[in-house]
């Protein structure tokens, strides 16, 4: 079965885990899965021990279905990621048009309204925003702004054109806004399953890893297999970082 078509079968077993319980990966997400996968293989071969430990047998069959859910909730938060990237480039390939417009437009305002004292201040409390939010609402503050004052807007051959496409311009960019900064709708439920189903998944690991280590705690052997490969690797690295340093250090004071 594919990765999408267990995902489909099983997803509901993660949609159920509580977003307060939701935990971290520690590692890449395809790496964990894997792992996770091995550990199914190796309790395997340990299956009498376990099952005389009380281990429910159930855990460990649960195992390589979740972990294909996880595989499959990463590529779909992988993709919206994608998407986050993209909506990026576009921001920054069009933002600078739209803070152009903005401030056209502002300039064109203060020369029409300079003897409308109450338009005017609207203007210039306009002028005081910054940021990428200001500009958006700036943008369509504009378009009211000259929608209610086109007569003096006319009055110096302002291209009215320029209002609509202010509005535009800022529902536009509204929206790109929210999809560069992965705030949409879309990106936070993809991230959510993926972490529920990262969440399920770690809770068998942890039960069958927890029964393997209190089987086999004077087999080391078979005791290794029950705990992350990855993890203890990078440990061992970062032990061996740490222990360079220490010494480097020690070398240049004496």
């Amino acid at each position: 079965m594919s990765f999408s078509k267990t995902f489909e079968a099983h997803i509901q077993d993660a949609l159920v885990v509580a977003e307060k319980d939701l935990q971290q990966i520690p590692m890449p997400t395809g790496i964990y899965a894997q792992e996770a996968v091995n550990l199914v293989e190796w309790a395997t071969s340990d299956k009498n021990a376990l099952l005389a430990a009380k281990l429910d047998w159930t855990i460990v069959e649960s195992i390589t279905p979740y972990a294909a859910v996880l595989m499959d909730a990463e590529s779909r938060w992988q993709s919206q990621r994608f998407e986050k990237a993209e909506a990026q480039k576009q921001w920054a390939e069009l933002s600078p048009e739209a803070y152009e417009l903005r401030n056209e437009i502002l300039h064109a305002f203060y020369y029409a309204f300079r003897e409308t004292p109450e338009v005017y201040a609207r203007v210039q409390d306009l002028a005081q925003n910054t940021g990428d939010e200001d500009m958006i609402l700036d943008l369509n503050t504009e378009f009211h702004i000259g929608e209610n004052n086109k007569e003096l807007l006319a009055a110096i051959g302002f291209d009215m054109a320029k209002l609509d496409k202010a509005a535009e311009t800022a529902e536009q960019m509204q929206k790109l806004l929210a999809q560069a900064r992965g705030l949409t709708p879309a990106y936070n439920e993809t991230k959510r399953v993926r972490d529920q189903a990262y969440t399920l998944l770690k809770k068998s690991v942890d039960k069958v890893r927890a029964c393997g280590q209190y089987v086999f705690y004077r087999n080391p052997d078979r005791y290794c297999g029950y705990s992350s490969n990855y993890l203890r690797t990078h440990r061992s690295k970062k032990s061996e970082q740490t222990t360079e340093t220490v010494s480097s250090t020690q070398a240049v004071n004496n």
